[in-house]
């Protein structure tokens, strides 16, 4: 079975941004608190696609498995991060 964060795109390419250290820290915390199950990466792939506006492809639905891995990934980060919490508690 592959490891990693599954495949989204079949045809991406690697994209680095640069922004600000308060846009980063907001984007975190959306991502922490409005967007739960999201990543910083994901909320940035909608802002990019929403500023595109009328030139971006139509979004493709997530297939069932990626979704299930999302969840099962936020489920495995809140654990260590309670974990954690408790560790030092």
């Amino acid at each position: 079975m592959p490891r990693g964060r599954p495949n989204l795109f079949v045809n991406r390419h690697v994209l680095q941004v640069i922004v600000s250290r308060e846009e980063y820290d907001a984007i975190r915390r959306m991502a922490r608190l409005e967007r739960r199950g999201f990543s910083t990466s994901d909320l940035v792939r909608e802002f990019i696609q929403q500023g595109l506006g009328r030139y971006a492809p139509d979004p493709k639905p997530t297939d069932a498995r990626s979704a299930r891995v999302r969840q099962l990934r936020l489920i495995s980060r809140t654990a260590l991060e309670l974990a954690q919490e408790l560790k030092t508690a």
